[in-house]
């Protein structure tokens, strides 16, 4: 996985 802003998610590759 690797969202631009995985803020909706737990913790993503990518957390901005």
């Amino acid at each position: 996985m690797g969202r631009p802003h995985a803020r909706v998610y737990s913790t993503d590759s990518n957390t901005v």
